[in-house]
């Protein structure tokens, strides 16, 4: 004879901030916040050498050769520094998005 001892939790994940509604939706606040500052902080300094080299495309005497060129004469200029100047809004935003998307899935 099969006795099933397995545990339910009525289709319920089981560990840190998983319980109630509440832990769910703090789990998912904060999943969603580094979410959007691992993602902005990756992508960032690319976007900036993309907005460089968009900067420049009017002007005559282009100074950058191409995107690796940009990125290099960037850094070798102003640091790493220069490759993030200006992140702190996009990063408060992307935060706040990845935040209310994560929290709203988690409802459907």
């Amino acid at each position: 004879r099969n006795v099933n001892i397995e545990r339910h939790t009525s289709g319920r994940r089981q560990g840190l901030f998983v319980g109630s509604e509440s832990k769910d939706v703090a789990r998912d606040l904060f999943a969603g916040i580094i979410s959007g500052f691992v993602c902005k902080t990756v992508e960032y300094p690319l976007d900036t050498v993309k907005v460089l080299l968009q900067a420049e495309s009017g002007s005559r005497g282009a100074k950058f050769t191409g995107p690796i060129d940009c990125l290099t004469q960037t850094y070798k200029k102003n640091g790493v520094f220069g490759l993030y100047r200006g992140l702190t809004s996009p990063l408060l935003g992307a935060m706040a998005e990845n935040a209310t998307l994560f929290v709203a899935n988690g409802f459907t």
